[in-house]
């Protein structure tokens, strides 16, 4: 025994049913609860006389936090540690975390709605990664006949959805029912997107389908010059196309031509007939083309110009 710290102490090998006859034991002999003892079972037990596990490390009472450290003190070596929260604490209570005790941060937060946080103590969801700079998650494939992916799965369990770089390829694939094959939306390495295809030969290649929008827009566009096609925005029936001056400050477009419902099309404003032009002449370069009109009897003639101004209709087979 010793009393260098004003407490006597005493080590108990017996058999018995407590504390005091337990197999192995380390406790004040005031009549305190042993520090550390291994029940007749086995289970060593660090702060409690009766163990449940094969470690078991209680403290009663602690606002703060417990847990265990593990160290290396040697060349780059490393000091980490296990705790377990209170509510005092200044990470919040009931959280499990990974400390980092050298740099005095924690690594890994687990919390007591079952959130995990990487780089932060304070996760809002299932899984939380905040990085100092550069946060990312990282799947790297072993061999290049693996997948290296992401899976989202249902509530019965199923794999529904993947996210992943496909098989012997560069290619990131958004698949479905767990099948890289099954692959809904491709990027390649040179940035081509393919839906309903795993080999997009252009920016977007589609196949299998086309697209909808409801009242939007497409817009393709250089440095120079930006063509809108979509539907007309004031809810009169229509496909317009037009054009803008990327360098225009208003950035206003300008109605090139519009294909009414009816089928009727506009060139240079709204069409009043199958073919309406505005603000403009309908050239024709070609001297031996026309106009072809179809007369009552059902003949259809070429009406072009001849030198001086002259008409001239021939007959030719009806398109």
């Amino acid at each position: 025994n010793s009393s260098t710290f004003g407490k006597n102490y005493g080590l108990y090998i017996a058999a018995g049913t407590n504390f005091l006859d337990s197999p192995f034991a380390v406790h004040s002999s005031d009549g305190q609860s042993p520090f550390f003892q291994i029940s007749g079972s086995g289970n060593v037990g660090i702060g409690t006389t009766d163990p449940d596990r094969q470690l078991s490390i209680y403290k009663v009472g602690v606002a703060d936090a417990i847990g265990i450290g593990i160290h290396n003190d040697g060349t780059n070596g490393r000091k980490y540690g296990i705790l377990v929260t209170g509510g005092e604490h200044g990470y919040g209570d009931g959280k499990l975390l990974f400390y980092d005790e050298s740099s005095g941060q924690p690594r890994i937060t687990i919390d007591n709605i079952d959130n995990v946080g990487i780089g932060t103590t304070s996760p809002v969801s299932t899984l939380h990664v905040l990085g100092n700079g550069n946060g990312k998650i990282s799947v790297q494939r072993s061999v290049d006949a693996a997948m290296a992916a992401f899976a989202i799965i249902d509530t019965i369990g199923g794999e529904k959805w993947g996210i992943g770089i496909s098989a012997n390829e560069r290619k990131l694939r958004i698949f479905e029912n767990g099948n890289s094959d099954n692959a809904r939306l491709t990027i390649d390495e040179g940035g081509n997107v393919g839906i309903g295809t795993t080999n997009p030969s252009d920016r977007l290649t589609i196949t299998g389908g086309g697209i909808t929008t409801d009242q939007g827009h497409f817009r393709p566009r250089n440095s120079n010059t930006a063509l809108e096609i979509g539907l007309a925005s004031d809810g009169t029936d229509g496909i317009y196309f037009q054009t803008n001056n990327c360098g225009n400050p208003d950035f206003s477009y300008v109605d090139r031509m519009v294909i009414k419902q009816n089928g009727n099309v506009g060139i240079g404003g709204s069409p009043s007939a199958k073919l309406t032009v505005e603000g403009g002449d309908v050239y024709v370069s070609d001297i031996g083309n026309g106009v072809i009109i179809r007369s009552p009897d059902g003949t259809c003639y070429r009406v072009t110009v001849a030198n001086g101004g002259g008409l001239v209709t021939t007959a030719v087979a009806c398109p």
